[in-house]
């Protein structure tokens, strides 16, 4: 599964004329794989990253196969067999594939020769749900996964907040939600100690830095890792969030609503210790990588 985008290419590219696929994109597509296209609906994408090997191994997280992530960015990926959340990924992954489309190869050679802008409207039903949820943060449940468009994902990270008593950490590439952010300072007035690192790149086009500098939570803007290679590949292009140092919720899913309502996105909840004791070392290395976000001068407004 392909979001249609990449190879439906939109936009004008850096060099001024219309955006093409990229050669590896088309190469993949020509090669004879058994390969569908998925368009979120609206302005969504189809944004997972995952993969399952033989039924049994299931590797997600924030990591795109490019370049990029490997050299570039801040990422994270795990494995597990656990056999329920494998299980629950695989009727997923039929999900999309129910509402993919093959590739016309028609329109992708006007695309490769002329350059093309292409939309269409897309409307889904929302994705299989997990009924189980043995995944517990203080007397809280969540399932071990959960899946976009409109599977419930902010929702359950706003219980998650709620219930975290002493400590949050989220590691963000990209915050828009204000309904998570009312959340998370609602617990900071509450007395847990929230801190937040968003990428800096994302920042400057949103300021939401400013709204949580203003209303006094512990900010620090980040940018990749590599100071000395192309700044605009270099991104903190996580999306994590430790709760208690007991709980992670991580996957594709920015918290954002265009995540929520029309991407495909997956999202994954975990109790298992030692996992969470790396997750937090990881946003330990992170938060002292980054650097603090200036208070503003006035309140800003919360503007997307």
């Amino acid at each position: 599964m392909i979001d249609r985008g990449h190879v439906y290419t939109t936009g004008i590219s850096h060099e001024g004329g219309p955006r093409k696929p990229r050669p590896l994109v088309v190469e993949l597509v020509k090669s004879g794989f058994d390969l569908l296209l998925l368009k979120g609906q609206a302005s969504g994408i189809m944004h997972n990253k995952f993969l399952i090997a033989d039924g049994k191994l299931l590797q997600a997280g924030s990591y795109n196969y490019t370049e990029q992530s490997e050299t570039d960015h801040f990422e994270n990926v795990f494995f597990t067999d656990d056999k329920g959340r494998v299980r629950h990924y695989l009727r997923y992954f039929e999900y999309m594939r129910r509402h993919g489309e093959a590739v016309d190869f028609d329109k992708l050679d006007d695309i490769l020769r002329f350059g093309f802008v292409a939309d269409r409207d897309s409307k889904f039903p929302p994705p299989p749900a997990d009924a189980e949820s043995p995944v517990r943060l203080n007397g809280e449940s969540f399932p071990r996964q959960m899946f976009s468009p409109q599977g419930g994902i902010e929702e359950a990270l706003v219980r998650a907040i709620d219930a975290a008593r002493a400590t949050i950490d989220i590691a963000m590439f990209s915050f828009y939600s204000r309904t998570i952010a009312d959340a998370l300072l609602t617990a900071k007035n509450r007395g847990v100690r929230v801190r937040l690192l968003l990428d800096k790149s994302q920042t400057s086009l949103s300021k939401l830095d400013d709204w949580f500098s203003w209303h006094g939570f512990e900010i620090k803007l980040s940018l990749g890792p590599d100071d000395n290679r192309d700044p605009l590949y270099q991104k903190m292009h996580n999306k994590f969030a430790v709760f208690d140092g007991k709980m992670v919720e991580t996957g594709s899913f920015n918290y954002s609503p265009n995540a929520e309502k029309n991407s495909f996105e997956n999202s994954n909840f975990f109790d298992l210790p030692a996992l969470a004791s790396r997750y937090a070392a990881f946003f330990e290395r992170l938060f002292q990588h980054g650097f603090k976000a200036p208070k503003p001068r006035r309140e800003p407004t919360w503007a997307v």
